[in-house]
């Protein structure tokens, strides 16, 4: 008998327990919870696991018999509705005036060269985005990355690659410290940071990331410094990545 009003006490103590923590849980929280217990919800979240499964199981096999690793290439960007290009509206500039997507694109020719040539890759895009990787055109529209997401998942992309170039434009997205070596870090209300880069500056900042154990992202960043070097431009320690401006310093 003893045991058994132990027993449910301790029971009682438990439950009492549970529903005390989970009511001093934060409101964002609680609404996760709250959506895991909804069925429409969990089934979609069932859903979604069961399209990674599939996507990503026994892919050495499958591309063994005959299968193609598909590759999303998102369009860096691009043209908006207005006709202007996005990186030119949001003050994504070089020191040449040339919008981000200028790059982007010359880079993004280069590698999608690359995995063209592979026979076990296919890559898939935009039509205009492809036609511009190809050579055909200069020119791509922007699309949001839910679309991209979206036209990934349709394509049963195993991958996404979308080529960006960090900017610490004067307007938009000047946030953080953008000269740590090894991590670009971002703060959406990093006012302590933004002395730094309160105006464009026009100088090369290169980053590397330290904890890639193949060495490619140093060896880029190196090739990067020593061409700076050779057109007797200015570049700082690694401590802070390569840069051309001794602001950054």
């Amino acid at each position: 008998m003893k045991n058994r009003i132990l027993g449910i006490l301790f029971c009682f103590i438990c439950i009492h327990a549970v529903s005390v923590a989970f009511a001093e849980q934060p409101d964002s929280i609680t609404a996760i919870i709250n959506e895991e217990q909804n069925k429409e919800y969990s089934d979609a979240l069932q859903q979604m696991l069961q399209f990674i499964d599939n996507l990503y199981d026994n892919l050495q096999r499958r591309v063994k018999n005959g299968e193609k690793i598909v590759i999303f290439f998102d369009p860096a960007h691009g043209i908006d509705d207005d006709g202007k290009w996005e990186g030119e509206k949001t003050g994504r500039l070089s020191c040449t005036g040339l919008p981000e997507e200028y790059y982007s694109l010359a880079l993004s020719r280069q590698l999608y060269s690359l995995l063209k040539k592979n026979p076990y890759i296919q890559v898939v895009s935009t039509q205009d985005y492809i036609d511009a990787l190809e050579g055909k055109t200069d020119t791509y529209n922007n699309i949001t990355f839910r679309e991209t997401v979206e036209l990934a998942k349709n394509a049963r992309a195993v991958l996404v690659i979308s080529e960006h170039l960090n900017n610490t434009a004067s307007i938009f997205k000047a946030y953080g410290l953008a000269n740590v070596k090894g991590i670009h870090i971002t703060y959406s209300n990093g006012k302590a940071y933004l002395t730094h880069i309160r105006e464009e500056h026009k100088g090369f900042l290169t980053l590397y990331n330290k904890f890639d154990a193949s060495g490619f992202s140093y060896r880029v960043a190196s090739n990067v410094k020593e061409k700076l070097l050779a057109y007797n431009l200015r570049v700082n320690g690694w401590n802070y990545g390569t840069v051309a401006d001794d602001r950054f310093t």
